[in-house]
């Protein structure tokens, strides 16, 4: 019997048997991925199971690394390596967009110059290629970090040459929160074809939901009486219980059931309907009444996330409190709220007294 225990961020898998001594015995997987560490487990109970591994006496290396390939020698090898593991514990999403990375940092540096010899000089020249501003240059380091943290943890290379250059700053931006105006006026024009959409719309105003969250909302997941939700999967992949206002559980007990999820189109109501075709369809259509209302700033629904943080740091809210309505990961993205905040009644303050 196995089982896996998260201990301070890092996954470890428990062994019992009552005949040995210890009766428990805990090894470190050496992963922070929850995917990662249920893949890793069932092959070492696999193992366990048929007495090729004993975890009292041996390592979890010792089955992980069993089928080790050799260690490549050339650019090329390392990436066609690390995208093969990539594509077993990454989101499609984010395998979009590191393979594309990689792929062109190998193709900057020369698929066939051997691994070793790729200089931090190297990688600063993919990075900041092409004049591209700090967020790129932000996001090709984080995909280059990522390969060569790979190939350490693998024992591929010893040192990592992305990790000598610094990451850039991107110069710090005002989200793009929408005014009320604005949301009055993008519902007063969605289609009647797409009036499926002017609930999702006004929840996500009211509760700071991100789309792909309201695409898998069910109403299993919906306490009304306790105003909570069960979020099953946010964006860092993480489940979490969410209150809500009394305005959204009104507007969520107004709404008909017609089937397990609580938003839906007229051919999206099933069980197995697809993530990323419901929220393109609710940008589609987010994009379609923007235009009919004649608002030329390129909002999207997630300026209703943006509108639900700003409408909190107006009301006086604390950058930890914005946190934890709308599960910031990191409590600096919530400051940026409260500088908006801040800078509005500045604003006000020269108005009214000069």
């Amino acid at each position: 019997m196995a089982s896996l225990l998260n201990r301070a961020g890092t996954y470890y898998a428990t062994f019992t048997d009552n005949a040995r001594s210890p009766r428990q015995k805990r090894r470190s997987l050496k992963t922070t991925s929850r995917r990662t560490a249920e893949r890793v487990l069932a092959k070492l109970e696999d193992a366990y199971a048929s007495g090729e591994w004993d975890p009292w006496v041996g390592e979890p290396s010792d089955v992980t690394h069993k089928d080790r390939v050799a260690a490549p020698k050339r650019v090329g090898e390392a990436v066609a390596l690390y995208l093969s593991h990539a594509e077993r514990v990454l989101r499609p999403s984010t395998l979009r967009t590191r393979r594309r990375l990689v792929e062109r940092f190998a193709a900057s540096v020369g698929e066939r110059v051997p691994v070793q010899r790729v200089s931090p000089g190297d990688v600063e020249a993919f990075v900041r290629s092409g004049g591209a501003v700090a967020s790129t240059q932000k996001t090709r380091l984080v995909a280059v970090k990522a390969l060569y943290s790979f190939l350490r943890r693998e024992g591929h290379v010893t040192t990592s040459p992305a990790h000598e250059v610094p990451s850039p700053k991107p110069p710090p931006r005002l989200p793009k929160a929408i005014t009320d105006e604005e949301l009055a006026a993008v519902l007063d024009h969605i289609p009647h074809g797409q009036a499926w959409t002017r609930p999702a719309f006004e929840f996500a105003a009211l509760t700071g939901f991100r789309v792909s969250e309201l695409a898998r909302l069910q109403w299993d997941h919906i306490d009304l009486d306790r105003r909570l939700i069960q979020i099953e999967r946010q964006k860092n992949g993480r489940a979490e219980t969410q209150p809500i206002p009394q305005s959204a559980a009104a507007l969520l007990s107004s709404l008909p059931r017609v089937g397990p999820h609580v938003f839906g189109s007229p051919r999206a109501w099933g069980a197995s309907r697809r993530v990323a075709t419901f929220c393109w369809n609710l940008d589609a259509a987010f994009r379609e009444a923007r235009e009919a209302a004649g608002i030329g700033r390129p909002i999207t629904p997630h300026g209703l996330r943006h509108r639900y943080c700003t409408k909190l740091a107006e009301a006086g809210a604390s950058a930890f409190m914005i946190a934890a309505a709308a599960r910031h990961h990191d409590v600096k993205t919530s400051q940026r709220y409260v500088a908006i905040s801040n800078r509005r009644l500045r604003e006000e303050l020269d108005e009214v007294f000069g």
